[in-house]
């Protein structure tokens, strides 16, 4: 249990297909936000 927060997702989208899908597969609720 926890929270992690990501920042410059674009670097983790560049090296990982449909990194979201695979993560909510095992699991993790993962939600974008715009950063401010």
């Amino acid at each position: 249990k926890g929270r992690t927060e990501i920042f410059d997702i674009h670097f983790i989208d560049r090296g990982y297909e449909v990194i979201e899908e695979k993560l909510n597969q095992l699991g993790a609720k993962i939600t974008r936000v715009p950063c401010k």
